[in-house]
């Protein structure tokens, strides 16, 4: 009787029957170390051929899918049974700090197999005035996850200028692409409805060629070698170089089959008259850039889960270094907090500044108000449609250049954010119909506050005004002066 006791007893604290289940002998081989230890070095395998080897190939693949899921599967199997026997033993900050740290590692391989199934890629190469359209086909690459449908953005971006730096030895410096939704530079990203876009460090110039009769074509030269090739009418191919990055001319030849009609130099706006009677025109040398869009919701995941292991790492060794666990863990949750609730990055308010300022400039130089509703909020959409509305009653546009911007400060309080920054600005006034500059041109610098609010979850600029007088280089403009100061250039 007491046997029979004790068995019931032991059955209702979680032991094991004698005849196990199908689920019960399927959770002991989930949960053996050598299985989970196989699962990890299996995925340590994968990663390592995902670094040498398309990295979407492999982990856009089923099998690192179904390695992840079943390697998370193990590692909750694990942490159930320590966190039912915290629950019965007592907590201690070993058990915590091991259940943590297993906790940590089922969040990243977790987050794996959510980018595996649901995220997507895509990439693209543009010409300087080329606007990429908000459809998925519109990318000549896509990588969509196995349950995730291709990437594409919800709105039109053009592509307007590539700038580049280099050494003395020729070796790439800085790359940064001007947008009209922001600016991109290498290792920065630009978030936009539908996803976020990275710059690469591929661009070249790209070769604008008419063939005549009745043939243009762009070619993008090699971003590494500055070579490329055309193909023209009755057989006709061109073989073309580069020497820089923006050349007034490159070097060509042509060739019909095995023969060599043209080899020499073909500077912008110059034609060829080919022995057949073809032309070659070279109309320009625009730069293109690759662009890669990244739509991908495993990221917080991941770093939720890098939180955890930290942690769980710094519960289970510290004391055996004979710190005491809380020493450290304080200022670690302190900077957790601050870096999930405290004042956005310096990157983000500059490419909320660089969005306003290129979508308001897109809207007095086309003259079109609308364009404005996606980055202001009421009182400064008031003013703006004003403003906007003066220069049409006047015959006018506004086209202007943003020559330089540095933020200098960032403040968030709540769901209002404020950015100061000094900017300096190249305005030309244009008549509607015709586009010519009315008046003289001015360049005018600026120290802005621009206060932005969350407008359904979203920055919308409220209201900008001056931190110091403004420098402004005309002093006679074809419109009626405002007392808002940078309004009336803008």
């Amino acid at each position: 009787m007491l046997v029979v006791a004790n068995t019931m007893v032991a059955r209702s604290i979680g032991e094991p029957k004698m005849t196990p289940t199908i689920m019960t002998a399927l959770k002991r081989i989930l949960r053996s170390p050598k299985v989970i230890v196989s699962e990890l070095a299996a995925l340590a395998v994968t990663c390592s051929v995902g670094a040498v080897q398309p990295a979407w190939h492999v982990f856009g693949s089923l099998g690192f899918a179904t390695l992840t899921l079943l390697t998370a599967i193990s590692l909750s199997i694990v942490i159930r049974d320590q966190i039912l026997t915290l629950l019965r033993v007592g907590a201690t900050t070993r058990r915590v700090g091991v259940t943590m740290l297993h906790a940590g590692l089922m969040l990243v391989i977790l987050a794996g197999a959510v980018r595996a199934l649901f995220a997507a890629e895509a990439v693209v190469d543009l010409i300087e005035g080329e606007t990429l359209p908000p459809t998925a086909s519109a990318w000549f690459m896509q990588f969509p996850g196995l349950l995730a449908r291709p990437f594409q953005l919800t709105q039109p971006v053009t592509l307007q200028t590539v700038n580049e730096s280099r050494y003395p030895d020729g070796s790439l410096r800085e790359l940064t692409a001007r947008l009209s939704a922001g600016e991109l530079a290498i290792n920065h990203d630009l978030t936009l409805p539908g996803g976020r876009l990275f710059l690469t460090s591929d661009f070249s110039p790209a070769a604008l060629i008419e063939w005549s009769p009745g043939k243009r074509e762009a070619a993008l030269l090699n971003s590494h070698t500055r070579e490329g090739t055309a193909t023209g009418p009755n057989g006709l191919r061109a073989y073309m170089r580069a020497f820089t990055d923006r050349p007034a001319a490159i070097e060509v030849r042509v060739m019909r089959g095995n023969g060599l009609l043209y080899a020499g130099d073909l500077h912008v706006g110059q034609t060829l008259t080919l022995a057949g009677g073809e032309t070659l025109t070279l109309h320009g040398m625009p730069l293109w850039a690759r662009l890669r869009g990244s739509r991908d919701a495993s990221p917080w995941l991941a770093y939720l889960g890098f939180a955890f292991i930290l942690t769980g790492s710094v519960l289970l060794f510290a004391p055996l270094a004979g710190v005491d666990p809380r020493v450290v863990c304080k200022p670690l949750a302190l900077m957790l907090m601050l870096s999930s609730c405290g004042r956005p990055p310096h990157d983000q308010a500059r490419q909320l500044v660089e969005r306003y300022n290129t979508v308001v400039a897109e809207a007095y130089r086309r003259g079109d108000v609308r364009l404005i509703d996606p980055v202001v909020g009421p009182n400064e959409g008031k003013k703006l449609t004003g403003l906007i509305g003066v220069r049409l009653d006047m015959g006018l546009t506004l086209d202007s250049q943003l020559l330089a911007l540095e933020v200098t400060g960032v403040e968030q309080v709540k769901n209002e954010l404020c950015v100061w920054t000094k900017e300096r600005w190249l305005y030309r006034d244009r008549k509607i119909g015709t586009g010519e500059q009315v008046g003289e041109e001015s360049t005018d610098s600026y120290e802005m506050i621009y206060t932005f609010t969350n407008i359904g979850k979203a920055w919308m600029v409220d209201e900008i005004k001056f931190a110091s007088p403004p420098q402004v280089g005309r002093t006679i403009t074809p419109w009626a002066t405002s007392t808002h100061g940078r309004e009336i250039n803008r």
